[in-house]
């Protein structure tokens, strides 16, 4: 195949990559629109610094940006974007007229990678025809029109063709590379050195649904099958938003992903292994995960590792569990989860989430909830007007599990149907005490003190009969 298009002028070294991001000319972006970060972290060099950008800003054209620890994701003002690794340096410049094939020169942007890897989305949109032109080491060009992965190693210019057209040359000879094919052009290798790309990874399951009351021992996880010849495997935790919340590079014989302490919400894990050149290989389908937020009603609370006490008839609510499958217990068949869980009855349930292919589940234990206290009174034989009564009251949990720390004991007395206006102090957390003086009325009475918590729920009694 032929296909002649102009030169591209430039002073860039041999070995920096141009990439030229191309649509027609009248649909072309304004010059004065500035591409833009939209996830991640980067900012741009100066001569002593490196000043950050906010998220969601523009940057202007002719400056270096670094992609931060994060990565960073770039979107161009036609769409296209850019996702670049950390560490990920490159200069978008001026927009210029080339002459892409028959037809009006097409009036494209410029970038020039300095270090690093990105992936492009230059996939057409809305009927926008879009390419990319890259220009590597001596004479070697590359056009794609659709995705692709970049890489730029020492001496050697690296591009995989994940979906699209894609060609290359090193004069006017263009060969076509076709999806899911692979080439590195070097000065010391100027034809492409075309190959297959390595499969995808086989997700062998794991914990894809986890709790905000899991504890350490209960993190998403995520196990893999070994790529033969893999040199690495590149992951990517994204939000539903698209952010890119964690990404790493792991080593050839790490086969699992173990995440901690993200917030509730839901996400997509992406792998991929790469070669040893350090292109993506073909990207296993993304695993959903979740990070369900569960809800306690007034005076619910964790009593433990992935365990929680309620009330009866009280409704847990259950959040980010869209997709997600519930089973009770030791139940095989798994249902929506829905929105909410109501505790029934005065036995222990265990509720077990999963996404559709994991292998272990993410677990909640509902309790019934187990607080109560003890009532002292003393005398237990009181006489009036001879004694006061001493009352005590402690706050326990009958199970033997934690008493949480935000319980308020709140007692009422009565002397037969009479109400008594008796102030209790607390001595400590989870300790009342009062005395109680002798009081007009009719004798032998029952004195009686019941204690519900500040939501209302019942928590004991206790009491003596008084003689005179």
């Amino acid at each position: 195949m032929r296909l002649s298009f102009g030169v591209l002028r430039s002073h860039f070294p041999p070995l920096v990559l141009a990439l030229t991001l191309a649509a027609p000319a009248s649909t072309a972006a304004a010059p004065g629109n500035h591409p833009t970060l939209e996830a991640g972290d980067a900012c741009i060099q100066s001569a002593k610094s490196c000043d950050p950008l906010k998220v969601g800003a523009s940057f202007p054209l002719n400056e270096e940006l670094q992609a931060g620890e994060h990565g960073a994701l770039i979107k161009l003002a036609d769409g296209t974007t850019l996702d670049l690794i950390p560490g990920t340096v490159l200069r978008i410049q001026a927009a210029m007229p080339i002459p892409l094939g028959p037809g009006a020169p097409v009036k494209s942007q410029t970038m020039t990678l300095l270090t690093g890897k990105l992936q492009v989305d230059a996939s057409p949109k809305n009927g926008t025809r879009r390419a990319l032109l890259l220009r590597g080491p001596g004479k070697a060009q590359v056009i794609l029109s659709g995705t692709a992965a970049i890489s730029l190693r020492q001496d050697t210019l690296s591009a995989v063709n994940l979906s699209g057209k894609m060609l290359a040359t090193t004069a006017n000879d263009w060969n076509d590379i076709p999806t899911g094919k692979a080439f590195s052009l070097s000065k010391t290798k100027p034809k492409p050195q075309i190959r297959s790309i390595l499969p995808a990874p086989k997700i062998n399951g794991g914990r894809w649904v986890t709790t905000t009351m899991a504890d350490a021992a209960e993190a998403l996880t995520l196990h893999w099958s070994e790529v033969p010849h893999a040199g690495s495997y590149e992951i990517r935790l994204v939000s539903a938003s698209g952010e890119v919340i964690r990404r790493a590079s792991l080593g050839p014989q790490e086969t699992s992903f173990h995440a901690l302490g993200l917030a509730p919400g839901s996400y997509e894990f992406h792998i991929s292994a790469l070669d040893e050149g350090g292109l993506d290989g073909a990207a296993a389908p993304p695993v959903k995960l979740a990070v369900i937020d569960v809800g306690l009603p007034p005076g619910g609370f964790r009593s433990g590792p992935s365990a929680v006490q309620v009330a009866e008839g009280q409704t847990i609510t259950l959040g980010h569990a869209e997709g997600v499958e519930l089973a009770y217990d030791k139940a095989t068949s798994y249902t929506p989860a829905g929105k909410g869980f109501v505790m029934r009855g005065d036995q222990v349930r265990l509720l077990r989430f999963r996404t559709p292919g994991a292998t272990v589940d993410g677990l909640l234990r509902v309790e019934p909830r187990s607080l109560g206290v003890q009532v002292e009174l003393s005398p237990r034989n009181a006489r009036w007007p001879r004694d006061t009564i001493t009352a005590t009251i402690r706050l326990i949990n009958r199970s033997g599990g934690v008493v949480p720390p935000d319980v308020k004991m709140v007692p009422t007395v009565t002397l037969g149907v009479t109400p008594l206006p008796i102030t209790f102090q607390e001595e400590s957390y989870g300790v009342l005490r009062a005395s109680i003086t002798p009081q007009p009325g009719q004798l032998p009475a029952a004195l009686r003190i019941e204690v519900h918590d500040q939501h209302g729920i019942y928590l004991g009694r206790g009491f003596v009969e008084i003689a005179k």
